[in-house]
């Protein structure tokens, strides 16, 4: 009886160490910008149309609100992680948007989780922010003011 509860004590007390390492993870800043518009689009699709889709809705944005202050930020997580990948065959219109302001970020644990079950670290295009996690970081966003779009 004494051993199961020895063995009792000790797991609870790696589940609460584990916890305590989660809760020192630290967010990410929210973008200190006068933008008028701020939009935070998610992607959490492997599906290629959506990941076009995904680009189009931002250049909309971009030519709709021309001449205005507009902040756009695309989150990638579970199967749409691979949309942020360097082989994927829409980096190129990603590099453009990037170079025209649009923050791009992917989720650790979603990156993470699939270099276990690869064996190896996924490659993301340059200029991506890894973010500790993809949905929490929508939710700081419109906590902030920015609106989702889910494309």
């Amino acid at each position: 009886m004494l051993k199961s509860l020895m063995k009792s004590i000790v797991v609870l007390a790696g589940v609460a160490a584990a916890f305590s390492v989660m809760a020192e993870v630290a967010k990410p800043e929210v973008p200190d910008t006068f933008a008028e518009r701020k939009f935070v689009l998610q992607i959490s699709d492997r599906d290629p149309s959506k990941q076009v889709l995904t680009l189009n809705v931002v250049g909309n944005l971009l030519t709709y609100y021309q001449g205005e202050e507009v902040d756009i930020e695309v989150v990638a997580f579970g199967p749409g992680i691979n949309f942020l990948k360097a082989s994927n065959k829409n980096a190129e219109r990603v590099k453009i948007y990037m170079d025209a302001g649009v923050r791009f970020s992917a989720c650790e644990k979603t990156l993470n989780s699939l270099a276990a079950k690869l064996g190896e670290k996924i490659e993301l295009q340059d200029g991506v922010t890894v973010v500790p996690a993809g949905a929490p970081r929508i939710f700081q966003l419109q906590d902030a003011g920015w609106k989702l779009l889910k494309p």
